[in-house]
């Protein structure tokens, strides 16, 4: 299956959106992308996700955000990236790269790692960065 923004030819090209069904009382629906699995013989694997913003000519090519939404009392929504475990042969690796630039003067983009502060005024603490 396809889906298609439509081309302007002047203006902005046509906007694809996929959202889910609001709930009243309970969750809203999933969202779920995901390729088929191909179980078969050693030479077959499972296709790829990507998200990639176009190119951007002459401008800026689009952002892409990732992020949970805020929530009132409970707590708000986790963020994992990791790779699937390899039963015989090396496992994925993650990457977090930061763009390169070729401008004069121009700088190339920064990684930033940040956690989350706590703003109540009670004792709290900020969130912690852990490496291992």
């Amino acid at each position: 299956m396809t889906l298609t923004g439509g081309l302007g030819r002047a203006g902005n090209g046509g906007a694809v959106n996929v959202s889910t069904g609001a709930s009243l009382q309970a969750r809203s629906g999933n969202l779920n992308l995901q390729t088929g699995s191909a179980p078969g013989d050693e030479t077959s694997g499972s296709g790829s996700v990507r998200l990639v913003s176009g190119h951007g000519g002459a401008g800026s090519s689009g952002a892409i955000n990732i992020s949970t939404g805020q929530t009132a009392r409970g707590a708000s929504g986790s963020i994992a990236i990791g790779t699937g475990m390899s039963y015989s042969s090396q496992a994925g690796r993650v990457s977090i790269v930061a763009g390169a630039s070729s401008g004069k003067q121009t700088d190339g983009g920064a990684v930033v790692i940040r956690s989350g502060a706590s703003t109540h005024t009670s004792p709290g603490r900020g969130g912690f960065i852990q490496i291992q």
